[in-house]
């Protein structure tokens, strides 16, 4: 399942808002910059591995437990 287009929107409004680049976002989870922005632009499926848990940390897909973690996650 490819994360929705309307959820990617919402997520790139809320780096806008926040004034946290993705950059910097990435760093302090350990996450490589340019596979978050694959993420966000759709050109990665986030099906598995480090795709899918940032994909899950920015709420664009729900976690193991079900649960949505990208509004905790989007705070810093």
């Amino acid at each position: 399942m490819q994360p929705d287009r309307n959820a990617i929107e919402t997520v790139r409004r809320r780096f806008y808002e926040s004034g946290t680049t993705v950059t910097d976002w990435a760093r302090e989870r350990g996450f490589d910059r340019s596979l978050v922005y694959s993420v966000l632009n759709g050109r990665c499926l986030a099906r598995r591995g480090a795709s899918h848990r940032i994909a899950v940390a920015l709420g664009l897909k729900p976690g193991a437990d079900g649960a949505e973690a990208g509004e905790a996650t989007m705070k810093t």
